[in-house]
């Protein structure tokens, strides 16, 4: 499960989000004041890059690198990252005069956004089908392992170098695009590799199951682009070169008890490969322990009734089969009929022999508990002893 440290380093991003993004005095005016019925314009991604300036871009005469510097493919959760939004656009119509572009930024699937952005580009769009908006005057601190999404995107645009989208915010439409304000564009983040795993005992097991989880709400992957594909490897903790087993997929299990595991620790590795273009690798380890599980013992022989005369001897037997881990036996003596069993020091073998009874024992009761680890109990039943004179 994610610690309460990342849960802490979640709600200080928020709080980072909020107060590094430059909010402008008319953040979100334009998805209000404007009807839109265009799509000559429309976003196909939004990817968080860095802050670091490209040295290879020039705006004239080299626009199709980004401008700024990629993040790292993968990183660490929790870490903290600043960055700045790019946008890509599809446009399939003539030349546009300035971009306006606003939204909300949500973390986690948070229920209300952490801020909002707001940035205008003043130059000239031309019709090539593909184009990039930098959103770099919003900094944004993000943290590895969250989500962050855009909502209430709008993004407008001029027909005319008279009507620049950048000079008059509300006069934009219909020349805009703005999707349903519920629908979210998924930031492409650096690839974060983690996962959640939950424990059971299957009836007749010995060793836990472990169900895994790359996609886990609280502990799971996110980051790059999906779908992923996954790859598992699980170790015994004295030899992580060998692994004991070899899984795939996004929900596996795996069942401890076979001869190859058993209960103890073990180190379980995944392995994500995103679908970016060229794809990003990224591992992640943690160690886990797998506990026994226990199977109740059957019963093959329960204790008897005994009639003795004072000063004989008397012995009640029970037997079982079966029972991991090997259980052990207490015997109990009940002297009201049952109504209160007392525990006898000492008697915890499948025979309890009574020396030199006495007509003070009569109708004592007796019964032997048989415990197999964490499993219920399995009691015997109750078998009497008549004391004779």
């Amino acid at each position: 499960m994610k610690s309460i440290f990342t849960h802490s380093l979640k709600l200080f991003t928020f709080i980072l989000i909020s107060i590094l993004s430059t909010f402008t005095t008319v953040a979100q005016t334009a998805y209000v004041c404007n009807n839109c019925s265009s799509s000559d314009v429309t976003i196909k991604s939004v990817e968080l890059l860095s802050t670091t300036p490209n040295p290879a871009y020039n705006a004239v005469s080299n626009p199709n690198v980004d401008k700024y510097l990629p993040l790292s493919a993968s990183c660490s959760e929790g870490t903290l990252v600043q960055g700045y939004l790019k946008i890509t656009i599809d446009q399939n119509a003539g030349t546009r005069y300035g971009l306006w572009v606003e939204g909300d930024i949500y973390v986690d699937g948070s229920a209300t956004p952490s801020s909002s952005f707001s940035e205008c580009d003043n130059r000239q769009f031309q019709k090539n089908g593909v184009d990039k908006f930098y959103v770099d005057n919003n900094t944004i601190m993000w943290t590895c392992g969250t989500t962050l999404a855009l909502k209430k995107i709008f993004i407008g645009w001029g027909n005319s170098s008279g009507q620049n989208a950048c000079n008059n915010i509300c006069g934009i439409g219909p020349h805009c695009s703005k999707p349903d304000a519920n629908f979210s564009f998924v930031v492409i983040t650096p690839l974060s590799v983690n996962f959640g795993y939950t424990s059971s005992c299957p009836s007749g097991k010995t060793a836990q199951k472990i169900d895994f989880n790359a996609l886990d709400p609280i502990n799971g992957t996110s980051g790059g682009v999906q779908p992923y594909s996954y790859s598992w490897k699980i170790f015994k903790t004295s030899d992580l070169v060998t692994p004991i087993a070899t899984l795939s997929g996004v929900t596996p299990s795996y069942d401890f008890s076979q001869a190859v595991a058993g209960p103890g620790e073990y180190k379980v590795t995944l392995t994500v490969v995103d679908s970016n273009s060229p794809a990003t690798t990224a591992s992640f380890s943690k160690t886990i322990t797998v506990a026994s599980c226990c199977i109740s013992p059957t019963l093959t022989s329960q204790p008897t009734n005994q009639t003795k005369c004072s000063g004989e001897n008397a012995t009640f037997t029970v037997a079982s089969s079966g029972g991991f881990p090997s259980p052990t036996i207490q015997w109990q003596v009940s002297i009201n009929n049952g109504g209160a069993w007392t525990d006898l020091a000492g008697q915890s073998n499948t025979s309890l022999t009574l020396n030199s009874v006495s007509t003070s024992m009569n109708n004592y009761w007796y019964r032997a508990i048989l415990t197999s680890g964490t499993c219920t109990p399995t009691i015997s039943s109750v078998a009497k002893l008549f004391v004779n004179p």
